[in-house]
């Protein structure tokens, strides 16, 4: 049975800091009220977890990934967008696994693309599927 506190989108911020430090991760809700970087990420839970067994088996669950970029201005940055999403979507080149996690890019990733409902920066929100081994 998967416990109901369990904590998929910590994981996978570890596995991605580990692939690029340089990336901001805020997870489960802990972003801060001011002084945002220039670029970061959030990683949330988009649903429940989907369970195929009850005693042991796998698991399943969509995470949400928003991308956020500063606007220049109020006009959004084409090129400094795309890179940042490069940079993302390379790290699930490969499913990214970790203990009893493992995470892939969403055969439909995207679920949002325009100007962030937070002022002042334009954000892309993609789904990762999780797969939970217990």
């Amino acid at each position: 049975m998967i416990e109901l506190n369990i904590d998929p989108a910590t994981p996978l911020m570890s596995l991605i800091q580990e692939k690029d430090p340089s990336i901001n991760i805020y997870v489960n809700g802990t972003l801060p009220s001011t002084g945002w970087p220039n670029e970061f990420i959030t990683i949330r839970s988009n649903g429940g977890v989907n369970s195929n067994a009850t005693k042991r088996g796998i698991g399943e669950c969509m995470l949400s990934v928003s991308l956020y970029v500063k606007l220049n201005g109020g006009a959004t940055n084409i090129v400094k967008e795309s890179l940042f999403l490069a940079k993302i979507q390379g790290l699930f080149d490969t499913p990214l696994t970790s203990g009893r996690f493992s995470y892939h890019l969403s055969p439909y990733p995207f679920v949002y693309d325009n100007k962030s409902i937070e002022a002042d920066y334009s954000t892309k929100i993609i789904n990762i599927r999780t797969f939970i081994n217990y």
